[in-house]
C-alpha cells in the first residue's frame, strides 16, 4: 500500500472518532482526534531528533490509543489490544517492513509502560504521549508521578526546555 492509501485510512477511522470523558476540557470532554494527532506529531519531532523513522513514528502515534477508541478497551491493556487489532491491517499495508511493523506494534502495545523502558521506538511513544499530555493538555498532575516525573525532566532536557509552573 502506498504511504497516501495508509495516512487516508488513519484518517477516515480518526475522524470517525467521537470525543469520549475524560478530562481534557474544562467541560471534562476529552477530544480523541486532538489527542491522537498531538501524539503523532510530537512522535515525528522525537524520532527526528533521535535519528529515527519519522514516518514510522507519525503512524504510531496515530494509532496509540486504537485498543481504546475501537477495541473499547479503557483499562490500562489497551495497547496489547490495539496492537493485536491492527497487526493484519498494518501487514497488508505493505508500507513497512517485517522489523518496522515489529516496531510500531510494539511501540503500540507498551506505550502505557511509561514506568519502564523498552526500545527506541516505544521510547519515542511513551514520551510523545506523556509530552502531548503534559503540553496540549496543560495536565501537569499527568508527570507527577515519580517514574513519570523522570522521564518527563529526561525528554524536556533533550529538548532543552523547561518545565513550566502550573498555571503559567
Amino acid at each position: 500500500m502506498k504511504t497516501n492509501e495508509w495516512e487516508e485510512f488513519l484518517r477516515s477511522g480518526l475522524d470517525g472518532m467521537k470525543p469520549r470523558g475524560g478530562f481534557a476540557f474544562a467541560d471534562g470532554s476529552f477530544d480523541e482526534r486532538m489527542h491522537a494527532h498531538g501524539v503523532a506529531y510530537f512522535c515525528v519531532m522525537i524520532a527526528k531528533k533521535r535519528g529515527l523513522n519519522t514516518k514510522l513514528a507519525y503512524c504510531m502515534g496515530l494509532l496509540h490509543d486504537w485498543g481504546r477508541i475501537y477495541g473499547e478497551d479503557f483499562t490500562s491493556t489497551h495497547g496489547q489490544t490495539g496492537a493485536e487489532l491492527l497487526k493484519e491491517q498494518v501487514k497488508a499495508w505493505g508500507d513497512f517492513t517485517d522489523t518496522e511493523q515489529v516496531m510500531l506494534l510494539e511501540a503500540i502495545q507498551l506505550h502505557s509502560k511509561k514506568k519502564r523502558v523498552d526500545g527506541p521506538y516505544a521510547e519515542v511513544l511513551k514520551d510523545a504521549d506523556l509530552f502531548e499530555r503534559v503540553f496540549s493538555l496543560d495536565d501537569l498532575r499527568y508527570g507527577a508521578h515519580p517514574k513519570k516525573e523522570a522521564r518527563l525532566l529526561n525528554v524536556l532536557e533533550e529538548f532543552e526546555l523547561q518545565r513550566g509552573k502550573e498555571g503559567s
